[in-house]
């Protein structure tokens, strides 16, 4: 149990005020009741109280959004970039005088470090960066032939549907408000209906600011309004963050209506700890990698949740590795002291758990947390988990749990490496921890992935594309081509 779990323990959870309106949909710059009166509880996963009733939207909704989206979207999509990028400053603007409130929801719903949430939600200057690359979008000439001469345009899609996961809910929805607008597009935003309190928030504030029915926020259940949006015939560009199995939902209604589609899907990422790196920063890549600390707990698709450990220094990897994550200050999210907070609901929370439970059942051995940390039961806290002995038929070593559990292998060949670091569907991230690089890069050719890292936990070059191999997703996110992949490109041709 951590110091802070020892110190702070739950504090009794206020419900956050409402803003202005209430807890209601945004479309066309206002604020609405669901058409059909539905409505459901959101929980504080700090300890399970319910500290909002938000608006279950359906069909009816998304139509309402999409008249305003489209027209909104004609005179936004013609205006020139550099007009797009003064209006959306005023928004960023507004965006980060509200900081401190938007860290808040997220850290009360979502049980995420306030130290931390804070800092996520002024990512939400990442706008700014995104409207002015939006400038460098442009079409290409093609020389005289016969008398004919060509050129390209790029042009927005009209509309973008984005549906959001529960982890990073400022930052996740200030991208999808960022990439869609800055292109040209409106966008209608479907936040993980756990964690909807700082979408509802961002969709309020862009109230004034930008042209009524550029951002709408509609929330509900994913099956519902989330399915509503991939398959809505009006709605041309499509991008999901989820689950795979979701993923595949989403991408087969879409294909009824032929949308671009982006997916970034689930990962199970493997470590792996080549025998001649120094122990401690091993370890370090290791914790860092699986993102225990800040908002995450443990729940990203980046995570390092297979850490394949040489066996030469697998005894002592595993014992240094036990002993950092027991380091890790744990408790309630609202205090700046903690380094880890909850899980974000009662269903994921339970479903962790579970895993936790199948990994001793199949044989794994338990070696550091697993339990619920004292002080803080009445919440969704997990401690920080560690696994060794696994073997890689298990379920812990294929499947992802999305929550703060690490699985330990054992390798002894490079090809034996290879093989476990590729045998599962996820393609998403890897990282290698190495003394010397060089061996560190040829492994990199060799690992399925979209993402690595060598050396190095998490971070890199901004503007770096970021999406996955095999089954974890179709499509790029983060940089310029990401930004482009909003526009559609229009060849045309010239008689001289």
């Amino acid at each position: 149990m951590s110091d802070v779990a020892n110190r702070v323990g739950l504090r009794p959870v206020d419900p956050p005020e409402p803003p202005d309106g209430g807890w209601e949909l945004r479309y066309g710059g206002e604020a609405h009741e669901p058409v059909n009166g539905a409505r459901y509880d959101v929980t504080s996963a700090i300890d399970g109280s319910i500290i909002a009733s938000l608006p279950n939207a359906d069909r009816d909704d998304l139509d309402a959004a999409v008249d305003a989206a489209r027209d909104a979207s004609r005179e936004w999509g013609k205006s020139s970039p550099a007009r797009r990028a003064s209006a959306l400053e005023k928004y960023v603007a507004r965006l980060l005088d509200a900081n401190e409130r938007l860290g808040l929801l997220d850290t009360i719903n979502a049980g995420m470090p306030i130290a931390a949430t804070r800092m996520e939600a002024r990512a939400a200057s990442s706008i700014t960066r995104l409207a002015h690359l939006a400038t460098n979008i442009k079409g290409s000439t093609f020389p005289d032939a016969g008398g004919v001469w060509g050129y390209t345009t790029r042009e927005p899609y009209g509309i973008v549907g984005s549906i959001l996961p529960f982890n990073h809910p400022s930052v996740a929805a200030a991208h999808a408000i960022g990439e869609a607008l800055a292109a040209g597009n409106a966008v209608i935003l479907k936040p993980s209906e756990h964690t909807s309190l700082s979408a509802l928030e961002m969709g309020r504030l862009a109230q004034d600011v930008l042209p009524a029915g550029l951002v709408s926020i509609l929330t509900g259940d994913g099956p519902v309004i989330g399915n509503a949006i991939a398959e809505h015939p009006d709605i041309p560009r499509l991008t999901f963050t989820g689950s795979i199995k979701t993923g595949r939902s989403v991408l087969r209604a879409a294909a009824e209506s032929i949308k671009h589609v982006t997916l970034e899907l689930g990962g199970k990422g493997p470590l792996a700890v080549l025998p001649d790196v120094e122990l401690d920063r091993a370890v370090d890549i290791a914790v860092g990698g699986m993102n225990f600390r800040g908002v995450q707990a443990g729940q990203s698709c980046q995570s390092t949740s297979r850490v394949l450990v040489h066996e030469s220094m697998y005894e002592r990897f595993a014992h240094r590795m036990v002993q950092v994550m027991a380091a890790i200050r744990i408790g309630d999210p609202r205090d700046y002291q903690t380094e880890m907070g909850a899980l974000a609901f009662r269903s994921h929370f339970d479903r962790v758990r579970g895993y936790i439970q199948i990994g001793l059942e199949q044989g794994a051995t338990l070696a550091g947390g697993g339990g619920i940390p004292e002080g803080l039961e009445g919440g969704y806290f997990v401690e920080p988990t560690v696994f060794t002995n696994v073997d890689r038929s298990m379920r812990i070593a294929n499947e992802e749990i999305f929550g703060p559990v690490v699985a330990l292998m054992r390798w002894s060949s490079e090809d034996e490496l290879i093989d476990i670091a590729n045998s599962v569907e996820y393609g998403l991230t890897a990282r290698i921890a190495c003394g010397n690089v060089g061996p560190g890069m040829k492994l990199a050719r060799e690992l399925e992935a979209g993402r690595m890292w060598i050396n190095v936990a998490n971070g890199g070059p901004m503007g770096m594309p970021f999406g996955g191999f095999k089954h974890s997703g179709i499509g790029k996110t983060g940089d310029f081509e990401s930004l482009q992949s909003f526009t559609r490109e229009k060849s045309i041709s010239i008689a001289l």
